[in-house]
């Protein structure tokens, strides 16, 4: 964790307005050490001041992301992250997002077998559909009209996904 916590200061002091700090392939399953590295991130005396004069330790910062290898996982990450005084969290829609945007002359490409990204459908961002259901199921207030969502979720996986899924090619 030192690591990460030297290099998040040393992107701030070049004058970064916020970092997304995240966990690309879904290999975080401990989510304590989650918990431990964001409480890091929001202490003000381990992260200081920068030059400029803002505190390393403003929630603003930070954007917390998780993909999907292990669902259970990424929410469990995402719900330490929120205890620990993150705010700002990045998801996407139907949990697509990833390496399913790779395109080929118009047709998505399927990842090769053994890579991470073999089967794009299992190894998302997070779903902002899943995620705001958990906040609002543990009593955060995300602003998010949940009924609406979860219906737009629907719709995007019978106009979008599904059609996506239906054309991918393997190279």
């Amino acid at each position: 964790l030192d690591i990460a916590i030297a290099f998040v200061k040393r992107y701030l002091d070049c004058g970064a307005d916020d970092i997304e700090l995240a966990d690309h392939d879904g290999s975080v399953t401990d989510h304590h050490k989650a918990y431990e590295f964001f409480s890091l991130l929001l202490d003000p005396k381990e992260m200081g001041t920068g030059p400029d004069g803002r505190r390393y330790s403003d929630p603003k910062l930070y954007i917390a992301h998780f993909h999907t290898k292990n669902m259970a996982s990424a929410l469990r990450n995402a719900a330490a992250a929120l205890k620990a005084g993150i705010i700002r969290f990045e998801s996407c829609m139907s949990g697509i997002g990833g390496q399913p945007a790779n395109m080929v002359d118009g047709v998505a490409i399927k990842g090769r077998e053994g890579d991470y990204y073999s089967d794009h459908f299992n190894h998302g961002l997070i779903s902002t559909e899943d995620l705001v259901t958990m906040f609002h199921e543990i009593g955060v207030d995300t602003g998010i009209d949940q009924e609406k969502l979860l219906a737009l979720g629907r719709e995007f996986r019978a106009e979008v996904l599904d059609t996506f899924a239906a054309r991918q090619k393997q190279l």
